[in-house]
């Protein structure tokens, strides 16, 4: 093999490297910012919730809240 080849091989691996990691890292904030709103929708349901339990239960309930 000559120096060129070599060098061109080096140089795709490096590149795919910095490719693969920039990806990479794209899924990951992705991912935090998908279950950071999953949390949100599901602190908001469970508060809806509770506000229709003790809208049907009004007497017996609003002493739990």
């Amino acid at each position: 093999m000559n120096l060129g080849i070599i060098t061109a091989i080096l140089t795709s691996l490096g590149i795919g490297g910095l490719i693969g990691n920039f990806v990479q890292s794209f899924l990951q904030s992705r991912r935090k910012i998908n279950e950071h709103e999953f949390k949100l929708k599901e602190q908001r349901y469970k508060a809806l919730m509770i506000l229709m339990w003790t809208s049907l239960n009004p007497k017996s309930e609003l002493k739990h809240l």
